[in-house]
């Protein structure tokens, strides 16, 4: 899942921390040369509450992830993504459609949460606008998960101060996105021919999460 989706499951959460911990293994994946990756084994038992509320916000990240991409809705809707996807011969998409399916629809989820619902995201910002430095640097100084801890704080403030979030409505955010995917990925930058038939599946995934009632989050919080 995408980081607002991580949050709206727990919403009206308003712990910065916790908050913190629910995106954190996707905000700083990449922050060093070799990924960061989270799992339960490597968070020590908390100093004080504020680590506490890290290690349980990373928890339930990773717990929300496994039941998502388990779920029925998963694999029901990436599989109507791709298959519309398939429906184009591509110039510059290698054929790992099934990648852009699943980052296409994680990514729409969270266009359609902001559309209906603007005030969680304010309340998002809002919370981890709390952060602080010294907490978060003594936290991953005490657990050794990276190897600059000072650089994820920064990361932290860079996410507050652009908000990029906030672009997720418009297609070229859309794009721009599945550009940086296409690259990792080992492809080219997506050639302008593709694009039109990108946006043609960006439109119908909108139309289709916007007529879903979206129960997956009922379920996710159970």
């Amino acid at each position: 899942m995408n980081y607002l989706s991580h949050y709206y499951c727990e919403h009206p959460d308003e712990r910065p921390y916790f908050v913190l911990g629910l995106i954190l293994p996707d905000l700083v994946r990449e922050l060093e040369p070799r990924k960061i990756r989270f799992v339960p084994e490597a968070l020590t038992s908390a100093q004080d509450e504020f680590s506490d509320h890290l290690n349980k916000g990373i928890l339930r990240h990773l717990e929300v992830d496994g039941a998502f991409h388990t779920s029925d809705f998963f694999h029901n809707h990436c599989e109507q993504i791709k298959n519309w996807m398939l429906e184009y011969t591509y110039v510059s998409i290698p054929s790992r459609i099934p990648v852009f399916a699943h980052v296409l629809l994680e990514l729409m989820l969270d266009r359609v949460l902001i559309k209906r619902n603007p005030e969680v995201m304010e309340s998002f910002y809002d919370t981890l606008e709390q952060v602080e430095e010294p907490i978060l640097v003594n936290y991953f100084q005490h657990n050794k998960i990276v190897q600059r801890p000072r650089a994820v704080y920064q990361r932290v403030r860079y996410f507050c101060k652009d908000r990029f979030l906030y672009r997720y409505p418009g297609n070229e955010m859309m794009i721009y996105a599945l550009n940086v995917l296409n690259q990792k990925v080992g492809q080219s930058v997506i050639a302008a021919e593709d694009e039109p038939r990108l946006l043609d599946t960006i439109e119908r995934t909108e139309a289709l999460l916007e007529a879903d009632p979206l129960t997956i989050f009922d379920e996710l919080r159970q």
